[in-house]
């Protein structure tokens, strides 16, 4: 799923203050199962994120893509090193929902 990038930098902020999250992708990869969300940067080489994907879709956890850098997302965690992937295990305040309803296709309208 590809959302707004500072959609993604807000969420990660929150969650870094409230929340519990990890970095890193082997990290990630190991607490997938406990997992709510799983965002990777666009400094993720493709083979990287199929493999993430591929595991993401194993486990039925979302994957949302940060369209900046490792290092727009380490910042955006606070960190002073680059970040290629976090997983969000508790949001804590953020809204994870929400996040996820931007990268959502919209439904169809049933009629009646």
């Amino acid at each position: 799923m590809n959302t707004d990038g500072k959609a993604i930098a807000s969420l990660v902020k929150v969650a870094m203050k409230s929340g519990k999250v990890v970095l890193g992708e082997r990290a990630s990869l190991r607490t997938l199962k406990s997992s709510k969300l799983v965002i990777v940067s666009s400094s993720l080489r493709s083979d990287e994120v199929k493999e993430v994907d591929k595991a993401c879709k194993d486990a039925e956890v979302p994957l949302a893509v940060f369209e900046g850098s490792a290092i727009e997302l380490g910042a955006a965690a606070g960190r002073a090193f680059p970040v290629k992937v976090l997983s969000i295990k508790s949001a804590g305040d953020a809204d994870i929902g929400k996040l996820l309803s931007i990268g959502a296709p919209e439904a169809p309208e049933q009629k009646a």
